[in-house]
């Protein structure tokens, strides 16, 4: 008689292999587990992340290339500079032809080329002008300082009035005369040399002018993404950077040409000789801050005073302080200027005083840039500080 198989009731009984006394394993009646028909994920084949050591390189190598390439630039850093500012000067005029439908490039040229055309006109003529008349002017001052001169004369009696020894005095005036002279003809005779930076320091002015006024949207979407400051903050820095770069140029040689005009009618009326030369001396010296164009009619209303002619010296005098200084300085600046970036009192001398001591006589516009830039920066770090 045949035994179930233990396992209990309702078990099914272990098969036997041929040839074999022990049962085999049973199977197992549960589903097998279903094959996957989707693909295996592909492997990335992109780059792994950077880590941060390899981004501290990349940072320090972009940084060594920008300094590199200042460095290379740095003979022409003047002319470049001077076009970055040309090129926030002429924005208005070029968003005209631009609306006016022409391609940013031909509107771009144009603008710089007008402009450069002036430049280059006005450089040309002042220079010719300052250098011959200052060679005719250091040979005519000597004559006038002689024994019978018509200044050395004014200068014993105003010295004599004061009891000052005027001998002593006239020595010192002569030999800085003379001194004068000498440096004219070197002047004269280094003008050739300079043709050539000048040509170089024109060209890299206009190129940077024009690279500024075409891509100056491309140039702020890349500075927004390279430099480490969030990106409202960077386009804050370069506004300003503009702003202050049109009201410090319109600023300086608008105010002076106008200053340089108008002083040498004053000079024309009151008879003051080579009236254009002195014109266009007072436009340079406008370029220097505090006393500026006092450097010039102020010794040309005492010159006429002194050779006999007192009421065209009293008017020169006051023609230079109510118009040449109060009128334009006060009222015609701020129009031409228009909407400027506000800088303290302190800050402002700070700016043109070591700006001209560190850079030179571009100081005058670089300082009060440069001042303007850090405190943007003082005042957008002021202003994250308290939003934290």
């Amino acid at each position: 008689m045949t035994s179930p198989v233990d396992g209990g009731a309702g078990s099914s009984p272990s098969p036997v292999s041929p040839g074999s006394s022990e049962p085999q394993a049973p199977v197992s009646s549960e589903p097998h587990a279903p094959v996957s028909s989707e693909p295996h994920a592909p492997v990335s084949s992109e780059p792994h992340a950077p880590v941060p050591s390899q981004r501290r390189a990349l940072r320090l190598l972009a940084w060594g290339a920008i300094a590199a390439v200042i460095w290379v630039a740095r003979p022409f850093g003047v002319g470049l500079f001077l076009g970055v500012l040309l090129a926030f000067t002429l924005q208005p005029n070029y968003r005209r032809l631009r609306a006016r439908g022409w391609r940013a490039g031909p509107a771009a040229l144009v603008c710089v080329l007008g402009a450069m055309s002036l430049i280059t006109a006005a450089i040309a003529g002042f220079t010719t002008l300052f250098v011959g008349r200052a060679l005719t002017w250091t040979e005519t001052l000597p004559q006038m300082l002689e024994r019978s001169g018509e200044l050395r004369v004014f200068f014993v009696r105003a010295m004599g009035a004061i009891h000052i020894d005027p001998d002593a005095a006239l020595g010192e005036m002569n030999a800085y005369a003379a001194t004068l002279g000498t440096g004219a003809a070197g002047l004269a005779a280094d003008a050739a040399g300079l043709t050539l930076s000048g040509l170089l320091a024109s060209f890299f002015m206009g190129l940077s002018a024009y690279y500024v006024l075409r891509y100056w949207e491309e140039i702020v979407r890349h500075a927004e993404r390279l430099l480490p400051f969030a990106p409202e903050h960077t386009r804050t820095f370069l506004g300003e950077l503009r702003a202050v770069g049109q009201s410090v140029l319109r600023g300086t040689v608008l105010t002076g040409l106008l200053q340089g005009l108008v002083a040498g009618i004053g000079y024309w009326i009151t008879g003051v000789p080579d009236p254009a030369f002195f014109g266009a001396l007072t436009c340079f010296a406008s370029l220097i801050p505090v006393v500026g164009t006092l450097l010039v009619w102020l010794p040309a209303g005492i010159y006429l005073i002194a050779t006999g002619h007192p009421a065209a010296g009293i008017v020169e005098l006051g023609y230079g302080s109510l118009l040449v200084v109060g009128l334009i300085d006060y009222l015609v600046r701020p129009i031409v200027i228009g909407r400027q970036a506000h800088i303290p009192f302190i800050f402002t001398f700070v700016a043109l005083f070591g700006g001209i001591e560190v850079f030179g006589l571009v100081g005058v516009v670089l300082g009060p840039v440069l001042v303007t830039l850090c405190l943007a920066i003082l005042r957008t770090y002021e202003q994250r500080a308290i939003e934290e």
